[in-house]
Order: C-alpha cells, then sequence, then structure tokens
C-alpha cells in the first residue's frame, strides 16, 4: 500500500448474498480482498436478535431483508468515504450483507476493515 501525503488508496467491495453466511466466510472474505494480513485487521458481525420482539410481543424467528442493490451501494460507499475522510489510513473495507429471509442466529452482515 502506497500512503500519498498521508491518506491511503481506498479499496471498497460490498456483496449482497442471499446465501448464509458461515464463520469461515470471514476468512474467505480478508483473503479475496488482501486484508488478511494488513497491519491490522477489524471484523464485525450483526446477527437477527431472539429477545427481538415484533408487535404482537411474538418472537422474532427471523426477518426478511428486501435491499435495493444500488441504492444501498451507494449509501455504503458514501458512509466509507466520509469514514475515509476522518481516519485517512484506512485502505481496504469490504461489506458482505444478507438478503432474503435470515434466521434468528444468523449473521446479516460481516464488516472487514
Amino acid at each position: 500500500m502506497t500512503v500519498k501525503d498521508g491518506v491511503a488508496p481506498l479499496s471498497v467491495s460490498i456483496e449482497l448474498t442471499a446465501l448464509r453466511i458461515k464463520p469461515s466466510d470471514v476468512a474467505r472474505v480478508a483473503e479475496s480482498d488482501g486484508i488478511s494480513g494488513s497491519a491490522a485487521e477489524l471484523y464485525f458481525s450483526g446477527r437477527v436478535q431472539p429477545q427481538s420482539v415484533m408487535r404482537d410481543d411474538a418472537p422474532v424467528i427471523g426477518i426478511e431483508y428486501e435491499i435495493q442493490g444500488e441504492a444501498f451501494r451507494h449509501l455504503v460507499t458514501q458512509i466509507i468515504e466520509e469514514v475515509h475522510r476522518a481516519i485517512p489510513e484506512l485502505s481496504c473495507v469490504k461489506i458482505v450483507h444478507r438478503t432474503g429471509y435470515v434466521a434468528v442466529g444468523d449473521a446479516t452482515v460481516i464488516v472487514l476493515v
């Protein structure tokens, strides 16, 4: 990575998937975008929580994600660029977000930087 004037070039990758995100996907995602082996890695996983309740007090057994791909990518890219302005050393961000039905306990999103 070449840092010019204290600002690292930024690589952004956003993937939408209907497939279940497994723990092994974190390593695959990190390897595929050169995050693994960086000076530092950060991994976040958001999951559907069982303690959530719906309006009728029924327990949540899953949620349905309907994402407009291009609008989602545009918004997330804007957020990442804002973070990059605040943290110019940031060089790579990879996001994998589920679409469709996601069961309680399953990951809805993983974010690697």
